[in-house]
């Protein structure tokens, strides 16, 4: 019995091991679930002090290297930069808010706060915006034009007028689209041909080979060398084509700047040129152009002279002792940069079912906020941009936000063609 029992119970025990251990499985799978949940919804980082990524570049071979010396009083005094009224003045606004902005609706609320006054009047008595087409790569149709739409419709074309840089001036001015605009808003919107010997005289850049080759395929590297040249010898405001203006921007001029990349804090991907506002000749772009004339060419479809440059540049004005560039807030302009609870939904799908907690579309709701459509449109007229990240073959969806978007701006173009054909 002794002998049975015991074969019995080793039997028993050899079976209990062999059984599989579904709910350490099921305890695991949730868990990892979770995890990955966590990690896309929100962006989290599990381990932040173990996690990290390597550096664009050892930082240590441009982060201390010092300025070549635009911010040298002597030196900008033979531009037309104003270094005392540019550099040492007090702003109006602010365009930190001194937090991450990524709890609830804080960004949004605080671009909110930015509104034009008087002193707004008296900065900005002209303005220039910039923006820029390759039409080797693509054609210029209605998707182009709705950015061009998006510029008319909202900024105060009293005191503004858009450059619409190409490699091939004749032939974007000549496609119906484009032409249409040059007859309808003369003065107010024009074309010009990239010059590169003609946009780097004067500059460290007039000698590099660089730019002779800048051309890829994605029109990353010559878009990112022709938005710095156009602000150097223009000034003003530069916006990519794959935007829908919803503010007026003038009101952030008091500023230079770029904008943040995103909210989710990569120290690879920290700023962005999507959007961008720099004065004529101003030094922080000479500084990039000795960072551009001084470093390894670009490679090809790469962020070398966009994102990573900007990077460098402002560590270095840091390290140097100047104060920097400002930086907008993601959601001033990328609204859809950031994890599902604040961001935007996504403008080239039908409308959600609900947004912040609010039903889509609910005539029987209470309050100012009616429904989750009201909430996002006040979100819209808080914001100055939406920006599309390029997905130049998707549409948008029919009765969307961006339609019902695009049909406003064109209510507000067409009232502005007839005020303007009436004056003239």
């Amino acid at each position: 019995m002794i002998l049975n029992g015991g074969l019995e119970d080793h039997t028993n025990l050899r079976r209990k091991n062999n059984r599989i251990p579904w709910k350490r499985i099921l305890v695991i799978l949730c868990i990892f679930t979770t995890i990955i949940f966590l990690r896309r919804r929100h962006r989290l980082s599990l381990f932040p002090f173990k996690e990290k990524p390597p550096p664009i570049v050892p930082t240590r071979d441009w982060e201390h290297r010092p300025l070549s010396g635009c911010f040298d009083p002597e030196r900008v005094e033979r531009t037309d930069y104003n270094l005392t009224q540019f550099l040492d003045s007090r702003p109006r606004h602010t365009l930190n808010a001194g937090s991450n902005m990524k709890f609830e609706m804080e960004c949004y609320d605080f671009a909110g706060t930015i509104r034009p006054d008087e002193r707004y009047d008296d900065m900005t008595s002209s303005l220039i915006y910039h923006t820029y087409w390759r039409m080797d790569l693509l054609p210029f149709d209605q998707r182009e034009g709705y950015t061009i739409d998006s510029f008319l419709a909202t900024q105060d074309l009293s005191r503004s007028r858009l450059i619409l840089w190409t490699n091939d001036a004749a032939g974007l001015s000549v496609t119906p689209v484009v032409a249409k605009y040059l007859m309808d808003w003369p003065g107010v919107f024009e074309v010009r041909e990239v010059d590169v010997r003609e946009m780097t005289e004067g500059t460290v850049l007039n000698r590099i080979e660089a730019l002779e080759g800048m051309y890829d395929g994605s029109a990353w590297v010559d878009g990112d060398a022709v938005r710095l040249l156009a602000l150097w010898n223009h000034g003003g405001i530069w916006f990519d084509m794959d935007e829908i203006l919803t503010r007026d921007l003038g009101v952030l001029t008091e500023h230079e700047f770029v904008t943040q990349w995103d909210c989710r804090d990569d120290p690879n991907l920290i700023l962005n040129g999507h959007i961008m506002h720099f004065r004529r000749q101003s030094p922080y772009l000479c500084e990039a152009f000795h960072i551009m004339a001084t470093e390894p060419a670009p490679t090809p479809n790469s962020l070398d002279w966009g994102a990573f440059l900007y990077q460098k540049l402002y560590r270095r004005l840091m390290h140097g002792g100047v104060k920097p560039f400002s930086v907008l807030p993601w959601c001033f302009t990328d609204p859809r940069n950031c994890h599902d609870d604040i961001s935007f939904p996504n403008p080239f799908e039908k409308d959600p079912g609900s947004w912040k907690g609010l039903n889509w579309s609910d005539p029987s709701g209470e309050g100012p906020i009616r429904d989750g459509r009201q909430h996002l449109e006040k979100r819209i007229n808080q914001i100055w941009s939406i920006h599309l990240h390029n997905q130049w073959n998707r549409t948008f969806p029919e009765g969307g936000y961006i339609e019902r978007l695009l049909e406003k701006q064109a209510d507000e173009l067409g009232v502005r063609k007839n005020k303007r054909n009436a004056y003239n």
